[in-house]
């Protein structure tokens, strides 16, 4: 099981990244591909061997390679091998059954193959997969078969497939279905389109009907706005207060209305209380006036501070 993941995993990079052979394509010669006489859609997945040897050298006598397991691939069975290229670099590749003269191409062991062939043998890169339900242009018909062109590499390939593996589309319904699909895909653009706008519309009504005001890239109410500076504020106060940098009338302004619990995460437990009073006599105050720290005096109103006095 691990290597039959390992193999697919390099089979996937190789089939990606590897140079493969150069060819053209007959626009590219100058000349004109064939008109296809129809459509085919495929009812089923068919793998493809990628038949590319360049980035191997041909195989000759004597060699040894881990097997990492076998594969079939339309009518031909290949072992699945890790090789070395022409570079030094372990790339995946497939090696048939049989060589070009229909002997056994390898000596298989266990989890090993030995290539014990004088002729030589080829390596394949790996596959292709032709997806269901895609369709790919009929060149011609004949015996049951329809010849198919695909691209790989930038070629144009041909493939017999038989006539009860696809569903043939006429030039002119695959037309048709094209236009359709155009004629739908206008329509949701168009849709979507006018639903954007009523939607952009939506919101700018909002913007204009709530004051809304725009902040870090979002859009608040002036009182969201508000409380955000207020909180930025007293957070630049908290930081003065603890660098001994903020008056007494600072921090007035940053205790007043503030409840028991706020005053104590801010400033700490007072040292002593007498009714509505609290006291800090830990020098926690600093008076700009003397650049010296004083005790001050908590005056609370209800359940907020009123104000705040040096003794």
């Amino acid at each position: 099981m691990r290597k039959a993941i390992l193999f697919c995993f390099l089979l996937f990079l190789g089939c990606f990244a590897l140079p493969g052979a150069q060819c053209q394509t007959a626009d590219a010669k100058g000349g004109k591909s064939s008109e296809p006489i129809g459509y085919a859609q495929l009812k089923k997945d068919i793998e493809i061997a990628d038949k590319r040897t360049a980035p191997f050298p041909r195989l000759v006598g004597n060699a040894r390679f881990p097997l990492l397991g076998k594969k079939k691939i339309g009518n031909a069975d290949y072992y699945a091998l890790v090789l070395e290229d022409v570079n030094g670099f372990k790339r995946p590749a497939l090696v048939p059954f049989y060589d070009e003269r229909g002997n056994p191409s390898v000596e298989e062991r266990v989890d090993y193959v030995i290539i014990d062939n004088t002729v030589g043998l080829k390596a394949y890169l790996g596959c292709y997969l032709l997806k269901a339900r895609e369709k790919f242009p009929v060149i011609s018909s004949s015996n049951g078969k329809y010849v198919v062109r695909y691209t790989a590499n930038g070629c144009d390939e041909k493939l017999e497939v038989p006539e009860a593996d696809v569903s043939f589309i006429s030039v002119q319904q695959e037309k048709a279905q094209r236009h359709e699909a155009e004629k739908e895909y206008m329509k949701r653009h168009d849709a979507f389109q006018a639903e954007s706008q009523r939607r952009n519309e939506a919101f700018w009504r909002l913007v204009a009907e709530k004051g809304l005001v725009e902040y870090d890239g979002n859009w608040i109410t002036p009182q969201q706005a508000q409380a955000i500076q207020m909180q930025q504020q007293t957070a630049a106060w908290i930081k003065r207060f603890r660098n001994d940098e903020l008056s007494l009338d600072e921090l007035s302004a940053l205790l007043r209305g503030k409840t028991q619990e706020q005053v104590i995460s801010i400033i700490g437990r007072p040292n002593d209380t007498v009714g509505s009073l609290w006291f800090y006599d830990r020098r926690i105050g600093y008076d700009a006036t003397t650049g010296r720290h004083r005790g001050i005096t908590v005056h609370w109103s209800g359940e907020v501070v009123e104000s705040l006095t040096w003794f």
